[in-house]
C-alpha cells in the first residue's frame, strides 16, 4: 500500500462494517511485469550459462510454470479466509 502497487477497497456494507479488499494498482501491475520479465531474463541466461539443453530448460520451466500456478491459486483461495470468532 506504502508503495502504492496496491489499493485498500472498502466493502462495508450493512452490519458488516470492516470489509475490505486489496486491488493492485497500474503501477502495481507494471511493477510486476518488469519483475516477471527481468526474473526470466536472469532464469533463462543462468541456465544459458551451464549449457543445459533445450530440452531441459523447456522440461524446468514448465514445472516452474506449474509450481507458480499453485502458488497462486493458494495464495488465492487463503484470500478468502475468515476466521472463526
Amino acid at each position: 500500500i506504502q508503495l502504492g502497487y496496491v489499493q485498500k477497497i472498502n466493502l462495508a456494507t450493512g452490519t458488516n462494517k470492516r470489509a475490505v479488499a486489496f486491488k493492485i494498482t497500474d503501477q502495481g501491475i507494471q511493477n510486476m511485469d518488469q519483475y516477471n520479465k527481468v526474473r526470466r531474463e536472469i532464469l533463462i541466461d543462468f541456465v544459458r550459462r551451464k549449457n543445459i539443453d533445450d530440452l531441459f530448460i523447456d522440461s524446468v520451466m514448465s514445472s516452474l510454470t506449474k509450481i507458480k500456478e499453485i502458488y497462486n491459486e493458494c495464495s488465492r483461495i487463503t484470500s478468502f479466509y475468515k476466521r472463526e470468532e
